[in-house]
C-alpha cells in the first residue's frame, strides 16, 4: 500500500493503470473499474465508513483532502448521533489533482486500519 501512496503523490494526472493497482488494494471488482483519479465520485468511494471528509482548492490549484475520524454517540432514547471537531483531522493530503489527492487519504486511512488483502 506504502508503494501505491507513493505512486499516487507522484502522478502527474489520472491513470488507469494506478486506478488497476487501487481497485487490487481495496479488493474492488477490477470487471468493473472506476476512474479512481480521475473522478471525485469514485475516489470518494474508496474512503472508509466513520471517516469526514473536506475538501478544498487553492488558487493555485493545488487541491486538499482531509479526512476526519467521526466519533458516535448515544442520546437520549437510544438515537445515535455521528460528529467530528477540527482537531479530529487525522489524515490531510494535497495534490494537483482533486481526486487524486482523495484516493491518497482514502489509502492512507485503509493503510491504518490494516489489513487490506491479508
Amino acid at each position: 500500500m506504502t508503494d501505491l501512496i507513493k505512486a499516487l503523490e507522484a502522478a502527474e494526472g489520472p491513470s488507469r493503470e494506478l486506478d488497476l493497482q487501487i481497485a487490487a488494494a481495496v479488493s474492488h471488482n477490477p470487471r468493473f473499474l472506476p476512474r479512481f483519479t480521475a473522478s471525485i465520485d469514485a475516489a470518494l468511494t474508496l474512503v472508509p465508513k466513520l471517516y469526514g471528509v473536506e475538501t478544498g482548492t487553492w488558487p493555485s490549484g493545488l487541491s486538499r483532502a482531509k479526512l476526519y475520524e467521526t466519533h458516535e454517540v448515544e442520546v437520549d432514547g437510544g438515537i445515535k448521533e455521528f460528529w467530528h471537531n477540527m482537531k479530529d483531522a487525522v489524515i490531510n493530503t494535497t495534490h494537483n489533482s482533486l481526486p487524486i489527492a482523495i484516493c491518497i487519504a482514502a489509502l492512507s486511512a485503509h493503510q491504518q486500519q490494516e489489513p487490506i488483502n491479508g
